[in-house]
């Protein structure tokens, strides 16, 4: 975790790591519960249910972080937003206000 941390993972990035999950999840599935190899049978239902609650707790892990990054994505984007809007709704009285208003509707318009 920490090293995908110092990354600075973007959301894209999370998504990317839990389809990766996914796909482990879906491969230790495959395996056959019960492999011969000559003489021996081999039982892999506990082997299985170990290693899938492994890649649920790493799961999890990365989906908590995930959250966390993406509600302060969503509050910074607030924020910003509730910025513009307070720009937005001051009254065109000279150039200059007007002047602003116009800055902002062009950093919407970019965003």
């Amino acid at each position: 975790m920490k090293k995908f941390r110092d990354k600075n993972p973007k959301l894209e990035d999370f998504e990317e790591k839990l389809k990766e999950f996914q796909n482990i999840q879906n491969k230790i599935n495959e395996i056959e519960s019960i492999k011969q190899i000559g003489a021996l049978n081999l039982k892999t239902e506990s082997l299985k249910f170990g290693l899938n609650n492994w890649v649920k707790v790493w799961k999890d892990a990365f989906a908590k972080d995930l959250h966390k990054k993406a509600k302060i994505s969503l509050s910074d984007l607030s924020d910003h937003f509730k910025g513009l809007k307070l720009k937005l709704e001051k009254p065109a009285k000279d150039i200059d206000s007007l002047g602003h208003i116009m800055s902002a509707l062009e950093e919407i318009r970019k965003k």
